[in-house]
């Protein structure tokens, strides 16, 4: 209620904000919020997932690097969280690069096929010639 006041919906600052905490405090507990360290959790803004669902893959090949977890290094980290916003509804893909596993967790139960879809085309983009379809899988939660 503090945050939102009555009859309010969540937005892309809360929501963004929110990950970063969230980033911020498991990458601390983890010894890994060092300059040069490869987080063990990266989170990407509310932005991400639109730039990636509308221009591709390309349009999004410099954010990981921003993260210090560009290219091969993304397989040393553990969780990528992306946060969707599609018809006024917020989901998000976890993507787990150590365990090989894409997640999309959608409280209204929806499909999240055209999502894991975006999420592949960007880790085939970013892991290169890392990228091997076979070793990840798609998890039913």
């Amino acid at each position: 209620m503090t945050v939102l006041g009555e009859r309010q919906w969540l937005n892309d600052e809360i929501i963004n904000a929110y990950i970063e905490w969230v980033v911020e405090y498991a990458n601390k507990k983890a010894g890994r919020d060092g300059r040069n360290a490869i987080p063990k959790v990266v989170a990407h803004n509310s932005f991400f997932y639109k730039n990636l669902s509308e221009n591709g893959a390309k349009s999004v090949s410099r954010w990981m690097k921003r993260k210090k977890a560009e290219g091969k290094k993304l397989l040393q980290v553990e969780t990528v969280l992306i946060p969707v916003n599609s018809a006024s509804h917020w989901t998000i893909l976890v993507v787990s690069p150590m365990e090989r596993t894409i997640e999309y967790l959608d409280s209204f139960s929806g499909a999240g096929k055209v999502f894991v879809k975006h999420a592949k085309g960007w880790l085939k983009e970013e892991l290169g010639d890392a990228w091997r379809e076979e070793e990840w899988r798609v998890l039913q939660t």
